[in-house]
């Protein structure tokens, strides 16, 4: 269900355009990026399942403010090796071979995220800003891609 630019909704097509080419979407947090407590992400990696049920990485967040850090990390729960991207390796930017260091986390957290409209095959090209957790959204309810 699309809504005007003043709602905020991502359930049904998860997504709403905004005036400024920006998009409104929703995303299962699978990493927290490494650079401060392990309850305190400074930045994550949201990926969406395809049709198939494969998970797949669709973005990496901007640093997430502070309030948010403390609100996403304690729902933030450690992944083992049974995780889909568990020998996965990333790098800090394109291009780049510094590695980034990162957790795996279980995918059962959607996060609400504001991005460009850069979007290819269901990835975003640029960094997205996380917005805030939705407690009332499971992974399944969150768009799938091809």
């Amino acid at each position: 269900m699309r809504r005007a630019a003043v709602g905020v909704d991502v359930g049904g097509t998860k997504a709403l355009m905004l005036a400024q080419g920006q998009e409104l979407g929703g995303g299962v947090i699978t990493h927290r990026v490494e650079t401060g407590p392990v309850a305190r992400p400074n930045m994550l990696l949201l990926g969406r399942y395809t049709r198939g049920g494969r998970l797949r990485l669709v973005v990496r967040s901007t640093p997430l403010p502070l309030a948010l850090r403390d609100e996403i990390g304690p729902l933030l729960t450690p992944a083992g090796p049974g995780h889909p991207w568990w020998k996965m390796r990333l790098t800090v930017s394109w291009g780049s071979r510094e590695p980034l260091s990162f957790t795996c986390v279980e995918p059962e957290i959607v996060v609400e995220f504001l991005g460009d409209t850069a979007v290819d095959a269901g990835r975003w090209r640029h960094a997205v800003r996380a917005q805030r957790p939705r407690s009332d959204l499971t992974a399944e309810d969150v768009d799938h891609i091809e």
